[in-house]
């Protein structure tokens, strides 16, 4: 569970970086965009944030929510495994389980890509395009060249 601390530090970034979820998570790692309007909600409805969205208002049940943390801790730690072998939840949701429930642990899990997203100016763009139109580079060669992933199909 975070803190109504946390939880307001969330809020007053998200206001401050014009109502902006993706940034906000983006820089602290939590909350999931779920979990960040449920506590807006409740923050335009009372103005503050008096421990009403920490009640368990999840569609998983406290035993599925546990069975979830169990098998994560004892079948290899694999966020991606343990979606598959139960069929639930999201992982943002494992993500957010794990956050709270295993305190033991200084890890924060997150559901962030590991890699930073690739910038490409304007005139690269253009470049590839021609260089690929052209047939001076293959699509691998342009995806190392500006290391970015080679899409294919």
């Amino acid at each position: 569970m975070y803190s109504n601390e946390d939880r307001m530090k969330v809020i007053r970034l998200y206001i401050e970086y014009n109502y902006n979820a993706r940034a906000v998570i983006r820089e602290l790692g939590y909350p999931s965009r779920n979990r960040l309007a449920i506590w807006y909600k409740e923050y335009q409805k009372h103005g503050t944030l008096d421990g009403l969205s920490q009640q368990n208002n999840s569609k998983y049940s406290k035993e599925q929510r546990q069975e979830a943390v169990d098998y994560y801790l004892k079948n290899g730690k694999s966020i991606s495994c343990t979606i598959k072998a139960l069929g639930y939840p999201g992982k943002t949701t494992l993500c957010d389980w794990l956050n709270e429930d295993v305190s033991h642990n200084k890890r924060k899990w997150s559901c962030k890509a590991s890699k930073s997203l690739v910038r490409c100016t304007t005139e690269q763009k253009e470049q590839a395009v021609k260089d690929y139109c052209t047939g001076v580079h293959t699509p691998t060669e342009l995806s190392k060249i500006y290391g970015v992933p080679p899409v294919l199909g």
